[in-house]
């Protein structure tokens, strides 16, 4: 009988497929994606028909991208691997603050990208349109049908294997022309020179776009949440396909709008890699032992029988017996770079009594203050301030944080944001400790958020000022004699 060779025929390539993941990938997603994605191309040049481009980005993206993605994982990984990727596609648990960057910042960066190329749109009564059916509306339809799907493949299979093997920055730098390159049918309308023109930019700018990626993918697991950040930033200009333009071509009509989420996309990444100092949000522990080794049979033997684990496992001895507290988890770097602590401290030759009762005079605010030139509000745990703020060189902002703290005579503290959670959420205190002669003043505030990178310098700049300004000016007041303060009718009563 002649033996059958189908079998070994299977095995082989599975083999191959498990010895080499990523060419595999790659290896069916170009041929079947680029071949669909290219067919109303190949229409308009050879029969004159005109094909509606979208249904197969819609198409090339699913058989070409999110298919072989799974299909790889499956041989690769197992059912295992399929259920820990799709878990990473669907989640959905992750702070507010990421949300705010797909939601609010990505858009916010584009539009003011375009505002300072173009000069501020004439946008008058189509502005609330614009952004319910430019941004929500195509954000909506890009992420649903192409971006998630996108972002699953690129980051969720291809950039997170490149990066266990070479890194984060690595991985992006290897991404980028290739995510740059499976948008090829969409630049070849422009003739050839322009087509590999416009190739070369979007290269350009889809390596430090990976950037971006690849650090929000490692620091929230979630590939939904670097689908929705995709899909902003292509609802800022063209859009899903369907449906419409995104925000910008209804803001600036006739203008070309199409580089400019790009070129904020670009920008948010090349922060991100500075910020994190090219670790993206990447922190992979120590390579396990290998099974067979001394090593690894100690570990076992250990995890095996818990109660012989050494009591050094659990507390640290000093040389003399006497147990320290566990040491602190350290922060990631990354983590440090999104939060900025300022902080200024004064003496005071008054009561502690007496400089309360300057801080939370508010109504004499305008009178003396240089940093929060007018507030409003009554002081009691829970309620909000109306502040007017005024950094040194900057321009004023009025905020409205709610108080948190409120003991007389000692602190008084409130929080805030700007516009959602996690963008940049601010608290600020006020510490008083009495010493001998009066009292030391400690104003505080610690600012956290994906913004804050890029808004720490200004912080240091204007900000930090502000508070030594204030400290000075609130020594002036609280050291005036009684009888001064009478006189300009300042004072309260």
């Amino acid at each position: 009988m002649t033996p059958v060779r189908a079998p070994a025929r299977e095995h082989r390539l599975v083999g191959v497929v498990r010895q080499h993941p990523v060419a595999s990938f790659l290896a069916w997603s170009f041929p079947v994606g680029q071949v669909i994605a290219f067919q109303p191309v190949v229409a308009r040049a050879w029969y004159d028909v005109d094909l509606p481009t979208a249904p197969f980005v819609v198409l090339a993206n699913l058989v070409g991208l999110l298919l072989p993605a799974v299909v790889v994982t499956r041989v690769v990984d197992g059912r295992a691997g399929v259920r820990a990727l799709w878990c990473r596609a669907a989640r959905v648990r992750v702070p507010p603050r990421w949300y705010g960057l797909a939601l609010v910042v990505v858009p916010v960066a584009s539009a003011a990208t375009a505002v300072a190329l173009l000069g501020p749109p004439d946008s008058g009564r189509v502005l609330a349109a614009a952004v319910v059916a430019g941004l929500v509306l195509q954000l909506l339809l890009g992420f649903l049908t192409t971006n998630w799907a996108e972002e699953v493949a690129w980051t969720g299979f291809l950039q997170t294997r490149l990066q266990h093997r070479h890194g984060p920055v690595r991985a992006a730098l290897a991404t980028g022309p290739l995510f740059a390159l499976q948008h090829a049918s969409l630049a070849v309308g422009n003739g050839w020179l322009g087509g590999i023109t416009v190739l070369l930019f979007v290269t350009a700018t889809a390596v430090p776009f990976r950037f971006l990626q690849g650090w929000v993918a490692n620091r929230t697991g979630s590939l939904l949440v670097v689908g929705l950040v995709h899909a902003a930033g292509n609802a800022t200009t063209d859009g899903s396909g369907f449906g419409g333009p995104g925000l910008l071509p209804r803001l600036y009509a006739g203008e070309a709008v199409g580089p400019v989420h790009l070129l904020a996309s670009a920008a948010l990444g090349l922060v991100v890699v500075a910020a994190t100092r090219g670790r993206l949000g990447d922190v992979r522990p120590p390579a396990p032992p290998t099974p067979g080794s001394a090593t690894g049979r100690a570990v076992a033997a250990r995890a095996a029988s818990p109660r012989e684990r050494p009591e050094r496992d659990r507390t640290s001895r000093s040389a003399g017996g006497d147990r320290l507290p566990p040491a602190p988890t350290p922060t990631p770097p990354e983590e440090k770079s999104m939060s900025k602590e300022l902080s200024a401290e004064v003496d005071i030759r008054a009561t502690p009594e007496r400089v309360w009762e300057v801080l939370t005079d508010l109504a004499a605010y305008p009178a003396w203050n240089p940093f929060i030139v007018a507030a409003e509000g009554v002081v009691a745990p829970g309620r909000r301030l109306t502040l007017r703020m005024q950094p040194v060189g900057g321009r004023a902002m009025t905020l409205r944080p709610r108080l948190v703290e409120v003991a007389a005579g000692r602190a008084l503290r409130w929080r805030g944001r700007l516009v959602v959670p996690g963008l940049v959420d601010a608290e600020h205190g006020f510490v008083l400790r009495p010493q001998a002669g009066g009292t030391r003043l400690v104003q505080e505030e610690t600012f956290r958020g994906v913004l804050v990178p890029l808004v720490a310098a200004s912080l240091d700049r204007g900000t930090r000022p502000a508070f030594v300004a204030m400290n000075e000016a609130l020594k002036r007041r609280a050291e005036e004699p009684a009888r001064t303060r009478a006189g300009t009718g300042q004072g309260t009563p």
